[in-house]
């Protein structure tokens, strides 16, 4: 004979991403020319190529918001 309490066990909970790990990635959509896109195309990898591309522009320019000059 059960009581049913067995049913109304929770599973284990399960653990997150933890520490040490890289952040998660955003999802978004982007519309681009369609020269963009037969250019990336060219390339093995083409979200990854974007990716780089990007951050490297942020990495390396400056961008002023609100009056105050500050490096990204």
């Amino acid at each position: 004979m059960t009581t049913g309490i067995e049913e109304l066990k929770l599973p284990p909970k399960r653990k997150g991403r933890g520490p040490g790990k890289k952040p998660a990635l955003v999802c978004t959509s982007l519309r681009l020319s369609r020269e963009a896109i037969e250019f990336y195309k060219g390339f093995e990898n083409q979200q990854v190529k974007m990716r780089e591309v990007l951050t490297e522009y942020f990495l390396n320019h400056t961008t002023t918001k609100e009056g105050a000059e500050y490096a990204v």
